[in-house]
């Protein structure tokens, strides 16, 4: 692509943002890239992407690498014939502490800043070259995660509060909006945001009874909630005294040229159950719209939706989204969890074009029992961690870790037995869900997976770092980093950002190969720049001070069928 950028070089942002708003300016006169609405009450999200994915199509900007949650790096020289070479350059402390260490996310880079967002709700800033810090906001939360940042429109998106929104200044860290989601006890957001259309997509979880998860769009300006999708009705499935859920975990798949977004959502609670309500039995129904793919227009309209398990008593949340290009042409929304399942949707009408199990399966088909039962994929099991995507291939690691329940009537309780049976890496055909290979792991995997060339990067809980062939799945580099690896890397250039728990402090480690950037052909990225025309209000729910909920759409239940 001509003369290389060199990544670690540090360039003003503002340069690039600047330019990528001119080009998008000279390209047309349609709202610019990545802007919401000018109309500040309108209900929808506009089209394109940040400044910063226009301007670094190489860069790590958002906690999948891309819009489409592929994970697939950019131009390195990372191979299976390098990977032997790279060494650790920097280590970067993260003081805090969080129920699984305090980095169980991805870092994000831009402009040759790192930012990572940890579980005690703390931001870090620091120099790619060589890990130095440059603004750090430490606070003292603790939330479950796995959380995390993005940066978009010169500004780093996050927490501050276990419920409250933060957007700080890219470079200096200064607090531009802050945004209380006015969710109710129970509520917290775990999730690291999506960017689209001037909108920060983000989710609550609902981890108490009464709590409820909801999806939001807000203006990345200034935070105000463009609209919002409950994914628990306002009844609560008839008892609100006892039931909570829904909600997202993991970071949307995003289409900029549309606005639109495909989801994954929680499951519903309490599981499997809860005294005098065995079984779920608090809740009958299917408990809509749990452990479902969720497509949602610009506006926050739902234009499709598929439930995978309905009236699920095994906590299987199917909160992982991705978009994939298929060999031939076209594309599918890739959709998978812990309930074990991977699918692929039609994007525009939800229609399933293929439905897989992976891992291990005992007891998950079962709908009530009455003795102690062991049930995998438990719940830190089946697909924990994003996949990623590439040359139409999907690359999962799964996790099968059983657990035991004493009783139906059991609340939930966090007892994975962990070094039961390795986990899987596993690849996928794209275009007809078939198996191309599987290898073993050695232990459990919490890492998910990233693509650099012909790399799969994946780690275990017990704190190895992996790299495989992605042809033949052939182990081929693997590293001790010390303490657990529960978050996944990012990759920009020839340097890995990879996140460590279970040290103290946490830390962030990099790895570096001293080599050239390849150079190859000269790339043009497109990005859409009309805004969306809002078509309708969307649901709301009674956190918002925005939106009128007298005056709110329920979402209408059509696309894909209930399948189970």
């Amino acid at each position: 692509m001509g003369e290389p950028i060199d990544l670690r070089r540090p360039v003003v942002r503002r340069v690039l943002i600047c330019a990528a708003a001119i080009a998008a300016v000279v390209a047309t006169t349609a709202t610019p890239v990545g802007s919401a609405p000018d109309d500040p009450t309108a209900t929808a999200c506009g089209t394109g992407s940040p400044p910063e994915e226009v301007a670094e199509p190489e860069g790590w900007v958002l906690p999948n690498g891309d819009p489409a949650n592929t994970r697939e790096a950019g131009v390195s020289a990372i191979d299976t014939s390098t990977i032997g070479d790279i060494e650790e350059v920097w280590r970067y402390d993260v003081p805090g502490s969080a129920a699984f260490g305090n980095l169980t996310t991805n870092p994000v880079v831009s402009d040759g800043t790192v930012y990572v967002g940890a579980l005690d709700g703390s931001t870090h800033a620091l120099s790619l070259e060589d890990g130095t810090r440059t603004w750090a906001n430490e606070r003292h939360i603790s939330i479950f995660g796995p959380a995390g940042v993005s940066i978009g429109w010169g500004k780093v998106y996050g927490i501050s509060t276990a419920t409250t929104v933060v957007a700080q200044d890219a470079d200096t860290g200064a607090t531009v909006w802050t945004r209380d989601l006015g969710v109710g006890p129970g509520n917290q957001i775990d999730m690291a945001p999506s960017l689209v259309g001037g909108c920060v997509l983000i989710s609550t979880q609902a981890l108490a009874p009464g709590s409820r998860g909801t999806l939001y769009a807000l203006d990345h300006r200034d935070g105000r909630i463009v609209w919002q999708f409950e994914t628990v009705p306002d009844d609560f499935w008839g008892n609100p005294s006892v039931n909570h859920g829904g909600g997202a975990w993991y970071s949307p798949a995003v289409d900029p040229a549309t606005g639109r977004s495909w989801w994954g959502t929680s499951n519903p609670w309490p599981s499997p159950g809860a005294p005098g309500f065995p079984a779920g039995s608090s809740r009958p129904g299917d408990n809509l719209y749990t452990d479902s793919a969720l497509a949602l227009g610009a506006d926050g309209s739902l234009d499709w939706y598929h439930q995978v398990f309905q009236h699920d008593i095994w906590d299987r949340d199917m909160v992982l989204t991705q978009l994939v290009d298929l060999p031939g042409g076209g594309r599918v929304v890739v959709h998978t969890g812990k309930g074990g399942r991977v699918l692929a949707y039609d994007p525009d009408t939800g229609a399933v074009r293929w439905d897989v199990p992976v891992g291990m399966h005992q007891n998950d088909d079962l709908t009530t029992f009455t003795e102690p039962t062991t049930v995998m994929p438990g719940v830190l099991g089946g697909v924990e961690t994003p996949p990623a995507a590439a040359d139409g291939k999907i690359y999962l690691s799964v996790m099968n870790a059983p657990t035991t329940y004493d009783s139906p009537e059991q609340r939930f309780a966090l007892n994975p037995q962990l070094g039961t049976n390795p986990s899987h890496l596993i690849a996928l055909d794209a275009s007809t869900g078939a198996t191309d290979w599987q290898v073993d792991l050695p232990g459990d995997s919490l890492g998910g997976v990233t693509v650099v060339n012909d790399l799969l990067l994946t780690s275990t809980f017990g704190g190895l770092l992996l790299a495989y062939d992605r042809t033949t799945g052939a182990e081929v580099w693997r590293h001790q980093a010390g303490g657990v690896v529960n978050g996944s890397p990012a990759v920009v250039g020839n340097t890995i950002v990879w996140p460590v728990s279970g040290t103290s402090p946490s830390q962030l480690v990099a790895f570096r190969l001293d080599a050239p950037l390849p150079t190859g052909p000269t790339t043009t990225t497109t990005t859409t720049t009309t805004t969306s025309e809002p078509t309708t209000t969307t649901t709301t729910g009674s956190g918002s001070s925005d939106v009128d909920p007298a005056t709110a759409a329920t979402p209408t239940r059509t696309g894909a069928s209930y399948t189970g």
